[in-house]
């Protein structure tokens, strides 16, 4: 994978790391809005990127599920679960995401 795909995947992991910790806090601020639009666009941008879908292919399934269950509990308004699977099940995706870009493309990102 070339330096400049890996520097924009590891950034780009960040922000999603960022958006979880955001909608989370807008959950608990009750804009709940905002929220449920971040989690779309956020799961729109990472199913639908093909170098995501690529690279971090073996959590696409996984992904796909958390969506789903997410959509389908925000339809219940169930927000403190919501709250809950991105917090205990969709961050920790994220932070394996960083930890192998850390890990197998070090150099790249330094």
């Amino acid at each position: 994978m070339n330096q400049e795909v890996v520097k924009q995947l590891h950034e780009l992991t960040g922000t999603f790391m960022e958006i979880i910790k955001y909608s989370i806090s807008n959950f608990y601020s009750d804009k709940i809005s905002e929220a449920i639009q971040l989690l779309l666009d956020l799961f729109e941008i990472i199913l639908n990127n093909e170098t995501i879908v690529i690279v971090f292919s073996e959590d696409i399934p996984r992904l796909r599920e958390i969506s789903m269950t997410v959509m389908e509990t925000i339809n219940h308004q169930d927000y403190v679960h919501v709250t809950d699977i991105l917090e205990y099940e969709l961050f920790p995706i994220f932070e394996k995401w960083s930890s192998q870009l850390n890990q197998e493309y070090h150099s790249y990102l330094n």
